[in-house]
Parts: structure tokens; C-alpha cells; sequence
């Protein structure tokens, strides 16, 4: 029964003369409106809880371990593919001082280590 409420929201009729009447109920907009509202508040809700299963498991510890282990490789000059990519990518990151960009960069490149690398559970 709901299929055919909204299938009356809109109408239009084409006249004799070649002109295009278009009827619109409102209320039933409303209705459609407030409806789709709640099932994509729902989907973004599923995702979100999705996104803290699968990355969460992963402890605030083992990214402080992973940002130590990071800046440590920059500070001695042991850098990895990832941090090239990074400096590359950033714009304005060579103007700064050496210390924040090893600290920048460490930062991006724990995060998304972390974020990839965590462990997922079925």
C-alpha cells in the first residue's frame, strides 16, 4: 500500500494544447523525504559501527608503538616507501623545519599504517 501513497506524490497530465500540468503532493514529499532520511541515517550508522569493528581491535598502544618505531627510522635516516610518497604528495612540506616534518610525516604514515594494517575480526 505505501508503493502506491507515493506513487501519487506526482502527477502530470499533458493537455491538448501541448501543456505539461505537474501535480505534487506535499505531504506525501514530506513523507518520502523523512523516509529516505531515516534509511540513509541508518546506513551511515551501519557503516560507522562497520568502521569501529574492523579498526578499533586495533589499541591506541600499537599506534604509539608504530609512531616510536617510525620516528626512530626518521631520526636515524632509515626511511620506507610510504614516507617518500608522503613527502611527495604534500605540497609546502619541504619549507619546514627538519624536526616537524620528521614529525608530520611520522604522524601520516603511523596513522595510515594503523588504520590499514589493523587486524579484522570475522
Amino acid at each position: 500500500m505505501a508503493e502506491a501513497r507515493l506513487a501519487v506524490a506526482f502527477q502530470f497530465q499533458v493537455n491538448d494544447e501541448g501543456e505539461i500540468n505537474v501535480y505534487l503532493d506535499r505531504r506525501i514529499l514530506v513523507d518520502i523525504y523523512r523516509s529516505t532520511k531515516r534509511v540513509l541515517s541508518r546506513k551511515i550508522f551501519k557503516s560507522r559501527n562497520a568502521f569501529i569493528q574492523s579498526v578499533f581491535p586495533a589499541t591506541g598502544v600499537s599506534w604509539c608503538i608504530l609512531f616510536l618505531v617510525f620516528g626512530a627510522m626518521q631520526v636515524l635516516g632509515e626511511t620506507t616507501d610510504t614516507v617518500h610518497v608522503i613527502q611527495d604528495k604534500i605540497p609546502q612540506l619541504h619549507r619546514l623545519d627538519p624536526v616537524t616534518r620528521t614529525l608530520l610525516v611520522s604522524l601520516i604514515s603511523t596513522t595510515l599504517l594503523w588504520l590499514v594494517w589493523s587486524p579484522v575480526e570475522p
